[in-house]
């Protein structure tokens, strides 16, 4: 079941992440908290967006392989925890893991981009 769950979201983001317009737009931001996050933290996001009903897509890799993905709507300041993500412990350990976190409007054509940040969590 758990690996069911996995390779929908992964599919899910590779399909979102592929259809995405490639420019962001709009003067939207996304800014990780905590700035420096470690495995098993809890990252919030601030959002500053004139969209509504966006989403935040969160992709992980560790070694070169997917660690973690996670998208979730974002329902604004008034429900910060609806954008909450939960990083789970390390495969390799004492390693870092390279993420990418996205912004995004859902579309017909897919999804529009509204900002995109990296960042790496530590061990």
């Amino acid at each position: 079941m758990r690996r069911a769950l996995l390779a929908t979201a992964v599919l899910l983001a590779l399909t979102i992440g592929s259809s995405l317009e490639a420019e962001a737009r709009g003067g939207a931001s996304l800014t990780v908290n905590p700035a420096q996050p470690h495995y098993g933290d809890k990252l919030t996001f601030t959002v500053e967006t004139s969209t509504s009903q966006p989403y935040v897509s969160v992709w992980c890799l560790q070694a070169g392989s997917l660690w973690f993905s996670e998208t979730h709507p974002y329902f604004g300041p008034t429900y910060p925890e609806s954008a909450t993500f939960t990083l789970p412990q390390p495969v390799v350990s004492n390693a870092t893991a390279s993420c990418t976190a996205r912004l995004y409007k859902l579309t017909r054509n897919g999804g529009r981009l509204l900002a995109e940040t990296t960042f790496t969590i530590q061990p």
